[in-house]
């Protein structure tokens, strides 16, 4: 044993000798030492026990190194602490988030957001940048209908060294002036199971069992926040995707009588929805084929964590779902939809019928079936056969238009889809890299602008592809006189094509060139 012992110490003095703290990731020598230590140092207490002892699984303790003077040093002490306070919204895709630090800060702070389920990181993620050690606050940017996962942290050369909690965000509107029922709109991203549940527990679903079924719900964890995390399975990826139908009363929720999730992307599988405090709900996915649910999971239940509110009064009875036609024997059908510019469209329609209130015209880029509750374009002239729509550029949005009468929609058109065009490129904004850039992750960008300065600039990255808007946005260049913009963190030796856009307060209404660069 003894031997084993020397074995090991030769074998540490060994790899430090022979390059091994060399490796690329410093992490690998230090867990390698640990190992060995660990080995040794469980056959020296072997040694000296002799007796055998059993120990429950569940508190089992981690085995006794040798102290030794560095390798098992305790890790240091952070020297700083980063605490997101709030998120506010601002406008149209943009807010602001808040925070609180304690430590000292030379390089400034980062804000780092994903829609993955996972904790954002710099530089892989999308962020902003401020180089003030005084800064309290900065910019995040995003669309509706996804959860944004934030954290800040403290800027160094390579990265961040130091990150708050991870704070949940989610836009409420749409440009220019938006009413969204968040009620229809889930957010799904590739998992990666690394975010706390935040306290979860909550309510459980259906029993595990030995063989995993084809198509079913197979957990639901978190909650704190009012948004827990779905998982589940299906043997096929339906082209029109999923929806989550849900309850708190009808145990097998379906289409047609309850609420739902839209799934767009048929290769998801799994998603966040929200819910009210110690509620229990109800939840089935379908298979969406023609806009018809071809299949459902099974029942799964789930209980939000917390105490519901007592109630109070007379409980209201369950409102009946509204039909989508009346006896009257109007019709409406959607012609077109033409780009007038960036972000604008004319939606025309053909209608038969009376309209003494009008149409309404609704639309959403998440729900597949746009009601009153979604984006609305009031026209009150019931001889109208054309409206103006406004919308995000490269974005599919469904469009209806409706017959009103006192306040509700009677009869609908059809849906329709339409794609905003995307921004045109303005020969006159030419963007350029300074070649004369040698630090390690930066990337100095210059350029000409626009023959009319915009209110502000938004930089798009992206590789291998060309960066487009909205997806690509990465930073945010408030200063609409600026000419040149460093960006700094980067992943060193990664070719990045950079674009910028102008930016008008809502939407992106021209792009510049695209220019590609190695960072050093």
């Amino acid at each position: 044993m003894r031997t084993k012992s020397l074995l090991g110490i030769f074998l540490i003095i060994a790899l430090i000798l022979g390059g091994c703290s060399q490796a690329s990731d410093g992490q690998l020598v230090e867990e390698q030492l640990a190992i060995i230590l660990t080995q040794s140092a469980l056959e020296a207490q072997t040694a000296v026990r002799n007796l055998p002892e059993v120990i429950p699984a569940s508190e089992t303790p981690l085995p006794t190194a040798q102290p030794t003077a560095t390798i098992n040093a305790p890790a240091a002490t952070p020297d700083a602490s980063i605490t997101i306070t709030t998120i506010q919204e601002t406008g149209a895709g943009r807010a602001i988030v808040y925070w609180d630090a304690i430590g000292d800060f030379p390089a400034g702070y980062s804000v780092v957001w994903t829609t993955e389920t996972r904790q954002p990181l710099l530089p892989e993620d999308d962020n902003t940048y401020t180089g003030d050690p005084n800064a309290r606050s900065a910019m995040l940017s995003g669309l509706p209908g996804y959860v944004y996962v934030v954290r800040v942290c403290r800027t160094t050369s390579s990265g961040c060294d130091v990150y708050s909690e991870a704070g949940f965000f989610v836009f409420n509107s749409y440009a220019p002036t938006p009413t969204i029922n968040w009620t229809k709109t889930a957010a799904a991203k590739t998992a990666i199971a690394n975010i706390p549940s935040g306290g979860g527990g909550g309510g459980g679903g259906a029993a595990a069992t030995a063989t995993v079924m084809k198509f079913a719900i197979v957990s639901m964890d978190g909650g704190a926040n009012l948004k827990a995390h779905m998982v589940w399975t299906s043997d096929v990826s339906p082209s029109e995707g999923f929806r989550i139908y849900y309850s708190t009363t009808n145990e097998e929720p379906k289409q047609g009588s309850d609420s739902y999730f839209v799934i767009q992307d048929g290769k998801t599988r799994e998603a966040y929805v929200d819910g009210k405090t110690g509620t229990t709900y109800y939840y089935r996915i379908c298979k969406i084929d023609d806009g018809a649910c071809v299949a459902y999971t099974a029942s799964f239940k789930f209980t939000f964590p917390g105490t519901a509110p007592a109630a109070t009064g007379t409980p209201k009875p369950t409102a009946t779902p509204k039909p989508t036609a009346t006896q009257d024997g109007a019709d409406i059908l959607i012609a077109t939809i033409t780009d007038t510019s960036v972000g604008k469209a004319v939606i025309t329609w053909g209608a038969s019928g009376k309209f003494t209130e009008g149409f309404r015209v609704v639309y959403s880029a998440s729900d597949d079936t746009p009601n009153l509750n979604d984006t609305v374009v009031k026209v009150s002239d019931g001889a109208a056969r054309s409206a103006e729509v406004s919308g995000i550029p490269n974005t599919k949005y469904y469009f209806r238009v409706c017959k009103y009468v006192a306040g509700s929609c009677v009869v609908y058109s059809p849906v329709a889809t339409f794609k905003f065009a995307a921004p045109p490129e303005d020969t006159a904004f030419v963007l350029s890299v300074d070649g004369t850039v040698t630090d390690p992750g930066k990337v100095v960008l210059n350029w000409v602008p626009p023959v009319s300065a915009p209110a502000a600039y938004l930089v798009l990255r992206d590789y291998p592809d060309v960066p487009v808007y909205p997806a690509d946005v990465k930073q945010t260049i408030s200063d609409g006189s600026a000419v040149t913009y460093e960006i700094t963190g980067l992943r060193s030796g990664v070719t990045f094509n950079f674009r910028l856009c102008s930016f008008d307060g809502f939407i992106c209404t021209a792009y510049s060139n695209t220019v590609s660069a190695l960072v050093p």
